[in-house]
């Protein structure tokens, strides 16, 4: 979650000061399909790192390989839902150029639940399914919204501007 913190401060910013995002637009992608390709390279060059670096840690650590795939598995999921809360908040910080806490806050509610999923995940030893089910449920619901909530917002930001 942290890592995924860091980097949202400049996720739609440069492209926008640079006017990239409106360029993207007068070339005939919609606002939700930049949202969605922003949101997968950010999910690959930020958080599959991350991901490549757990089953290292794994055995420095020595996890079971049990738990290293709940874990490779709730971090997976819960890493791109990350991505899409991300997506949406740092496009809400397009329009609010004074106050930059609003889509941290906004990260860190909305990432409870992944949180709690996450972690009961790894300490569960039985029933691994019904939890990977939710998280995959509130994986769907995040990546349903996030185009046209950040698509809006984007489209708000460049109008206003």
């Amino acid at each position: 979650m942290l890592s995924s913190t860091l980097s949202l401060g400049k996720f739609y910013q440069e492209d926008f000061e640079n006017g990239n995002l409106l360029i993207m637009h007068l070339n005939g992608f919609s606002f939700g399909l930049i949202s969605i390709l922003k949101t997968v390279s950010h999910f690959i060059f930020v958080q599959i790192p991350f991901l490549l670096s757990i089953p290292i840690a794994c055995i420095l650590l020595n996890i079971s390989n049990e738990k290293l795939i709940y874990l490779l598995t709730s971090f997976a999921i819960g890493s791109l839902i990350l991505s899409c809360l991300g997506s949406i908040s740092s496009s809400m910080n397009l329009m609010n150029q004074r106050n930059f806490l609003l889509g941290s806050v906004i990260v860190m509610i909305f990432s409870i639940p992944v949180i709690i999923f996450s972690v009961g995940i790894i300490n569960i030893d039985e029933n691994f399914n019904s939890l990977i089910n939710i998280l995959s449920g509130i994986l769907l619901i995040v990546f349903a919204l996030n185009p046209w909530a950040s698509g809006l917002c984007l489209k708000l930001s460049l109008e206003n501007n």
